[in-house]
């Protein structure tokens, strides 16, 4: 008997979930009936056609699926759909199949319908109806290599593996694979199981455990290294110690690599007796001097320490610095340290001024010991007797400056100068130029441009080669500091006088016609170029570096931020193309280098891929340079769809540098070089020269970025995201993983936060806008699906207010050109110079309008992306406006037509602001020049 029930469209009271009625809702509920009958034959239809009891032969799988894999090889996403269509005709429900079907549905942009079918095949695994074999799985593995999800396909290899527990080579790519995806815990789990069955026939596994417990631990901790390690990481630590323990046990012969993964677990937990035993294992086969270096480094009794130290510094480099200042520090607090340094350093100096060529490195002690006695005078001859042996090294001023720092306060630094004065014979002896650089830091180099010009001319020479340096070429960065002062105040002051920057520029260009090859003067030259908005020079100077990829991340941020400020796109999509090709590269190559490490039984070089990958992936500068690609894209395009869509797959494809991984704790560390700039930026920081021990940590993890820069990186990532996902359509989270309002809402919080007023004013123009065409949104949405919700707070669209903040800032770019072209109204000689004419200071009249104009292109530059693509997102809305049923007919074609005009003026007036002060720019320099 039926029993009384309600319909699931009209509510009314039937006998099932569908009324009998004969109206509308009728109708409705039988159209619904048939739909889910019809779903429910297809289904089970597919069901049985998904059915398989004998997994396909590896051969078999290799002629029918190969033409699958070289289509998707050669990107040819149709013919791989046609080919892995015609495999499942022959093998029904074939897992494999669907799988790469999958991926051909993923490079053709369907990710929805991709995400579908492998949930299918899923489904069909775990109920038992397709086999499960390895090549199946492989196929599986290349899906979630795409989306980045590689701990899902390294639970199918373990599934496989359980099958033939004998076969340990997909347990083994299992492991792998859960490295790569950042799940140690699994990991760990899985090698425990295989320490256990196989811990007679190889150790490997076990330190194969204790290196995914490490891990996990390691970059938890990454993420707050400042903080102290919690009770239950202790407690993990020690177990971590207590596995590998038990591990070394059972190798006869621990290798090298073995024993530097030892020493960082042993060092992190604490046990430095168990450390220094294993170094000094009799079996263990490693050079003496690597023996001692490793033993010196740890933790343990300092006399040990001293002994490991003093026989490193006696017997195998008395030149290694880092070795010095390790004894230094070892033996300070301790009685008679005066006594022992003394000894030590005095059979060093004795042994070393017996040679034909003594090294520098008793010598520095020496200082070093009298600066911490703080023996001043003694310590001033000592300067002096130093540099009347190396002063002819390019590397003695930088030796010299500490000490010479200890005594600045004294009247023994002017009589130190006068005694190495007198000790140079010319100014064509190496030694003058490194007096030079050591009374230029001081302030008290009293030689004009002209004197100094005259050095360099004197050492010019044709014999030298190409590749070498010329001997005088540091001599034009003295004049060049002449010219250009540092400020203590700050930098803003120093290229205030444009002429100056120009005669530097001339004579740096002079120098760079003879050394061709000197990098310093090429930095430097970039460094002035950039003041005056010359990028085109600098992207050429920066192709003459030869930088490699490994390196760009680091020195990138030489000539990025000018080249997207001042809209250089050939240049920057350049340098965009060289970070992301480095990207894609370490990404696909690096976790392959880590799972052949493990396998091949090198655990400290595996360890070393997996916290280089997870440097990389935490890359400030990776973030930032994935948001102006977005920029790029949409300014490029000019408006166009195309240039929304390739920003969309931009953000879309690097999911990682999403709003949801740059949160508290912050992960997000910098890997700039700013070690480059120290010949020029002198008082640039705490200048402790040879002093500064290398941090160890910080080389190896990073620096992390400050709160500030990371709270900005993560608000344009996510108005970037809100803009063009909004402008292309994409509300729901199917691609991108996360709905409107979860990438919204870091946003708010932002907005209702102190930050908000230290952040750069381009980053909060697009959150306001972002937020603001969410609310549009929304209420489009609620306009559509005739449900009535409250209005925002501002009871309106907000259109008319976006666009007027972007016609102001675009206005006040108009206005502040039109002043510029007055000012530059008047001619300028443009008269050639030469180098001594640069350095007299004649026929250098460049105006400030050059400033003026560069300073004016970057502040255009920096509003036209936002009001493009906030035109672009806002025209977007008016197919929605149009279909308004509170409009009438006439009413919705004018507002629909005015919207679109609205946006298309805006876009329009983006281009004409972009290119006048482009125009604008060109023609100020060619006056310049």
């Amino acid at each position: 008997m039926l029993t009384r029930g309600s319909c699931s469209v009209c509510h009314q009271a039937s006998a099932g979930p569908f009324c009998e009625s004969r109206g509308r809702h009728g109708v409705l509920c039988l159209l619904l009936r048939l739909e889910a009958m019809k779903n429910a034959k297809k289904a089970s239809k597919k069901a049985k056609a998904a059915r398989m009891t004998v997994p396909v032969s590896e051969a078999e799988s290799d002629r029918r699926l190969r033409p699958v894999l070289d289509a998707l090889y050669n990107h040819n996403s149709r013919q791989a759909l046609r080919h892995a269509q015609q495999a499942l005709q022959r093998r029904p429900g074939w897992p494999a199949a669907r799988a790469l079907r999958a991926c051909a549905l993923l490079q053709s942009g369907h990710w929805a319908a991709a995400k579908e079918e492998i949930a299918e095949v899923r489904a069909d695994l775990d109920a038992g109806r397709v086999p499960l074999d390895e090549d199946c799985a492989r196929k599986l593995h290349m899906y979630y290599l795409e989306v980045r999800r590689e701990e899902i396909a390294a639970e199918l290899y373990e599934r496989v593996w359980k099958t033939d527990q004998a076969q340990f080579q997909p347990a083994e790519i299992a492991y792998g694979l859960y490295i790569r995806g950042s799940a140690f815990t699994s990991a760990q789990k899985l090698a425990t199981k295989l320490h256990r069955i196989a811990s007679s026939q190889t150790p490997k596994y076990g330190m194969w455990a204790t290196a995914a417990l490490w891990l996990g631990l390691t970059c938890k901790s990454r993420r707050n290294r400042a903080a102290e390690t919690s009770t239950s990481d202790a407690q993990m630590l020690k177990l971590a110690s207590a596995m590998l323990s038990t591990a070394l046990d059972a190798s006869p012969t621990p290798s090298a690599e073995m024993v530097r993964f030892s020493l960082r677990v042993y060092e992190d937990g604490g046990n430095f007796d168990k450390a220094r035993e294993l170094v000094s294992n009799p079996r263990l086969v490693m050079d003496d001097t690597e023996k001692l270096q490793l033993r010196s480094e740890i933790k343990s009794v300092k006399g040990s320490r001293e002994t490991d130290l003093r026989t490193l510094i006696s017997e195998h480099d008395a030149d290694d610095w880092i070795n010095w200042m390790k004894f230094f520090n070892c033996v300070e607090k301790e009685e008679n340290w005066k006594q022992r340094v003394s000894t030590l350093v005095s059979e060093l100096r004795a042994i070393e001024l017996a040679s034909s060529r003594p090294k520098r490195g008793p010598f520095l002690a020496e200082l070093e010991l009298l600066c911490r006695l703080e023996e001043f005078e003694n310590l001033a001859e000592a300067i002096v007797q130093f540099f009347r042996r190396f002063g002819s090294k390019t590397v003695c001023a930088h030796d010299l400056r500490p000490y010479l720092t200890a005594i600045k306060k004294t009247k023994l630094l002017e009589v130190s100068f006068d005694k190495m004065s007198a000790l140079v014979s010319s100014g064509t002896d190496a030694s003058h130029l490194t007096l030079a650089w050591m009374r230029l830091w001081y302030d008290r180099l009293g030689e004009s441009e002209e004197e100094l010009f005259q050095h360099y001319t004197r050492l010019l020479t044709e014999k030298t080669d190409k590749t070498e340096r010329q001997a005088g070429d540091d001599y034009l960065l003295l004049i060049a500091h002449k010219l250009l002062p540092e400020s203590l105040e700050g930098s803003s002051n120093r290229y205030a006088d444009v002429s100056r920057v120009v005669r530097a520029i001339l004579i740096l260009e002079t120098g760079l016609s003879k050394s061709p090859f000197n990098f310093h003067i090429k930095l430097l030259l970039m460094r002035l170029y950039r003041e005056i908005g010359a990028t085109q020079r600098m992207a050429e100077l920066w192709q003459s570096l030869e930088i490699k990829d490994i390196l760009v991340p680091t020195l990138i941020h030489l000539i990025m931020q000018p080249a997207f400020d001042l809209g250089h796109h050939d240049v920057s999509l350049g340098l965009l193309e060289r970070v992301e090709r480095l990207w894609r590269e370490c990404d696909r190559e690096v976790p392959e280098c880590t799972s052949k490490a493990f396998r091949a039984g090198s655990i400290n070089a595996a360890i070393e891929f997996v916290l280089f990958r997870k440097r990389l992936e935490g890359s400030a500068e990776l973030a930032q340079c994935m948001i102006r690609e977005v920029l790029h894209n949409l300014v490029i395009a000019g408006g166009e769809g195309i240039g929304v869509q390739r920003a969309f797959d931009c953000l879309s494809q690097l999911p990682r540098f999403t709003i949801d991984t740059v949160q508290v704790p912050r992960s997000l560390i910098t890997n700039e070089d700013h070690e480059c700039w120290r010949f020029w930026e002198l008082h640039a920081g705490e200048q402790r020269g040879r002093m500064q021990i290398p941090d160890t940590l910080t080389e190896e993890r990073g620096v992390l970025c400050p709160l500030v820069e990371q709270e900005a990186i993560a608000a344009d990532l996510a108005s970037l995201e809100l803009l063009v996902r909004i402008a292309v359509k994409d509300f729901d989270s199917d691609r991108t993983g996360r709905s409107l309002e979860d990438t919204a809402s870091p946003l708010k919080r932002l907005l209702d936060s102190k930050v908000i007023s230290e952040l750069p004013e381009t980053t909060v123009l697009r959150m306001k806008v972002a937020l603001n065409l969410l609310e549009a949104h929304q209420l489009l949405q609620s306009e559509k699906s005739q449900v009535l919700q409250p209005a925002p707070q501002n009871n309106a669209l907000k259109h008319k207010k976006i666009l007027q903040t972007a016609q102001s800032a675009v206005d006040m770019l108009l206005t502040m050109s039109q002043s510029v072209t007055r000012t530059n109204g008047k001619d300028h000689p443009t008269n050639k110079t030469d180098g001594k004419s640069a350095v007299s200071g004649s026929n250098s009249a460049p105006s400030e309008a050059l400033h003026t104009a560069s300073q004016l292109r970057q502040c255009g530059r920096m509003v036209f992306d936002t009001l493009l693509v906030t035109s672009m997102a806002v025209t977007s809305f008016s197919p929605e406006l149009r279909i308004g049923k509170k409009r009438g007919k006439k009413a919705r074609a004018k507002t629909g037509a005015s919207m679109d005009s609205a946006g298309l003026n805006n876009v329009e007036c983006a281009r004409q602001v972009d290119f006048f002060v482009t125009g604008l720019e060109s023609g100020v320099r060619s006056e310049s020049q």
